[in-house]
C-alpha cells in the first residue's frame, strides 16, 4: 500500500464520519496542551471517544495513538514525570547545544513554509544529513512515552512527509506499517530527531511545510474539532491554514478550532512548559465544553 496521499479537499477524505478530530503538531507543549484539553473534554461528559476519524500530526500523532488507546491518563502521568526530571524529558525532548548538521535542517526547516515539492526536498534532504540519535532510539522514546503494541482502531491516520520526494503521507491501520513508525515518523523534527523508514520511504516530521493540521483528511465529516498551535481568526499560523479552514467548512463540516491562549517559540520543546500547558489545557477545555458537546450532538 502507498502510503503517499494527496492534499485535496476535493477528495473529502472525511466523508462518512459523524465526528472527527484533528491534532496537529505543536511539541512537547502541544502534547500536553492537548492532552490537558482533551481531558477536560471528557470530565465534562463530552463523548469525544465516539470521535471515528482521528487525524493526528506530529505533537498530535502521539496524543491520537495514545486517545485511541484511552490511555490520556496514562499519559498525563508520563507527562508529569518527565516535567519533574529534566534527565529523563532530554530523551524525548532534546534541548541544548546541536551539532553543526542539526542546526542546518533546523534553520532549513523553520524557514519553510511552503509545501511544494521542491521546498519539501529541500528540507529532507537536510534532516537526512543531520547527526541525530539513532532512529531505533527513537522509536524506543515514543513507546516509552506512548505505549507499544498494535493499532487500537482503523479510525486513526497519522501524517509525515517523504524526505525524497517531498509527499505527504498518511499512515494507518491499513498500512502495513505500525504505530511506532508512524508517530517516530511524524514526530522526527528535522535536525532534532532522525527521518523514519516507514515500509520503503524514509520520512519526517508531518509539521513540515505549510501546515501542521492537515484539515484536508476531515473535509466531509459531519463534524470537526481542530486542535492547533496556532490560530486560524486575524492572525492564521499561514495562508494557507485560513484558506484549509474555509475550505473544509465549505465541505459541510461543522468545526470548533482550539488553540492554545498563549504560546512562545521557546516552550515548544521545553519540559519545564508541561505543568503550564497542560493546565492550560484543562482551563480552556472546561471552558470549551458547552460548545464542543453542542457541536458533537
Amino acid at each position: 500500500m502507498d502510503i503517499a496521499q494527496p492534499i485535496s479537499f476535493d477528495s473529502a477524505y472525511g466523508t462518512g464520519s459523524r465526528r472527527a478530530l484533528c491534532l496537529g503538531g505543536g511539541g512537547i507543549f502541544f502534547v500536553a496542551w492537548q492532552v490537558g484539553y482533551l481531558s477536560a473534554l471528557m470530565e465534562q461528559g463530552v463523548d469525544i471517544r465516539g470521535a471515528d476519524r482521528i487525524v493526528g500530526t506530529s505533537a498530535g500523532s502521539i496524543v491520537a495513538i495514545v486517545f485511541a488507546r484511552d490511555g490520556l491518563h496514562r499519559l498525563r502521568a508520563e507527562l508529569s514525570i518527565l516535567s519533574r526530571f529534566p534527565e529523563a524529558a532530554v530523551q524525548v525532548a532534546p534541548s541544548g547545544r546541536m551539532h553543526p548538521s542539526q542546526s542546518r535542517a533546523w534553520e532549513v526547516f523553520e524557514k519553510t513554509t511552503s509545501s511544494e515539492p521542491e521546498s519539501m526536498q529541500r528540507v529532507g534532504h537536510a534532516a537526512l544529513a543531520a547527526q541525530t540519535v539513532d532512529p531505533v532510539t527513537m522509536q524506543r522514546n515514543i513507546e516509552l512515552v506512548a505505549g507499544g503494541g498494535d493499532w487500537p482502531t482503523d479510525s486513526v491516520f497519522i501524517t509525515c512527509n517523504d524526505t525524497f520526494s517531498g509527499a505527504r503521507c498518511v499512515v494507518s491501520h491499513g498500512s502495513g506499517a505500525t504505530p511506532t513508525h508512524a508517530m517516530a515518523a511524524s514526530t522526527a523534527l528535522p535536525g532534532m530527531f532522525p527521518p523514519q523508514q516507514v515500509l520503503d520511504r524514509k520520512c519526517m516530521d508531518g509539521g513540515v511545510g505549510s501546515t501542521a493540521v492537515h484539515l484536508d483528511l476531515v473535509a466531509g465529516a459531519g463534524a470537526a474539532l481542530v486542535l492547533s498551535l496556532r490560530g486560524f481568526g486575524d492572525q492564521p499560523a499561514t495562508a494557507r491554514d485560513a484558506r484549509d479552514l474555509a475550505r473544509l467548512k465549505e465541505s459541510g463540516t461543522r468545526v470548533f478550532t482550539a488553540v492554545p491562549e498563549s504560546f512562545r517559540d521557546s516552550q515548544m520543546m521545553d519540559p519545564d512548559s508541561i505543568p503550564t500547558a497542560r493546565d492550560m489545557g484543562q482551563r480552556q477545555g472546561a471552558a470549551d465544553a458547552p460548545a464542543i458537546s453542542e457541536l458533537w450532538g
